[in-house]
């Protein structure tokens, strides 16, 4: 899809907002469409980066903005909204990082995951 934006020319017409958008529209549906078959983890990624890929295409008269400028301290975040998004991408990592330490890996698994020709060797 970008090599199509880039060799038809459309790239020319994007401002570099618009077009970050793109990148982050096209990034979140590949993440989604990776969470069906992976786990939950990926899921709740791909709905963080389609919230910023949001606040990123509409900055004027966003209320999810306004919120993320006032837990932030960024001042007027509608004219600088990619400030905003990369705060909300260091607390989403930080709290990321603060679920991966505090759940057990073990608490999801049901069955041994071991593959099946590592046990007929052993055997």
């Amino acid at each position: 899809m970008l090599y199509l934006f880039n060799a038809v020319g459309f790239r020319a017409l994007l401002s570099d907002q618009q077009y970050t958008v793109v990148l982050l529209g096209l990034l979140s549906l590949g993440t989604l469409l990776a969470a069906v078959q992976m786990d939950y983890k990926l899921l709740v990624f791909g709905l963080f980066v389609a919230f910023c890929a949001h606040v990123m295409f509409m900055p004027t008269d966003n209320a999810a903005l306004a919120w993320a400028g006032e837990v932030f301290h960024i001042a007027d975040p509608q004219a600088h909204p990619a400030t905003a998004v990369a705060a909300m991408a260091v607390a989403g990592f930080i709290a990321s990082l603060i679920v991966h330490f505090f759940i057990p890996r073990r608490a999801f698994y049901t069955e041994d995951r071991t593959p099946a020709s590592s046990q007929t060797a052993s055997q």
